[in-house]
C-alpha cells in the first residue's frame, strides 16, 4: 500500500510540529525541575530525558523538512535559492593546497 502525497505532506507537517513541541516541553520540564530544586538524582534523570527525547524527535526531522521542500514549502524561496546557486557558480574554483 503506497502513501499518497497529501498524507506524506501531513505526516511531514506533523513530524515538524511534534519535534518543536518535544523541544519546548523538554525545556519547560528542565526549567521546572531546576526551579523546584529537584534532588540531584532526579535532576540528572530529567536532564538525560530532556536531552534524549528532542534528539530522538530530531532524528526524523531531516526527512520531514526535505519532504516539505519537495512540496514547495521551502523556508527559502526558490528564487533566492537560485540566486545563491548562481553566486556560488560564479566563484572561482581553487585547488586544494595539498593536491587533494
Amino acid at each position: 500500500m503506497s502513501i499518497r502525497p497529501l498524507e506524506m505532506h501531513r505526516r511531514a507537517l506533523l513530524t515538524c510540529l511534534l519535534g518543536g513541541m518535544t523541544a519546548l516541553t523538554s525545556a519547560a520540564l528542565l526549567v521546572a525541575a531546576v526551579e523546584l530544586s529537584a534532588p540531584p538524582v532526579a535532576l540528572a534523570f530529567t536532564v538525560l530525558i530532556c536531552v534524549a527525547f528532542p534528539m530522538a524527535a530530531a532524528y526524523e526531522l531531516r526527512a520531514a523538512i526535505d519532504g516539505l521542500r519537495d512540496r514547495g514549502l521551502v523556508l527559502l524561496p526558490r528564487r533566492e535559492l537560485a540566486r545563491l546557486r548562481r553566486e556560488l557558480d560564479r566563484l572561482p574554483e581553487t585547488h586544494h593546497p595539498l593536491g587533494f
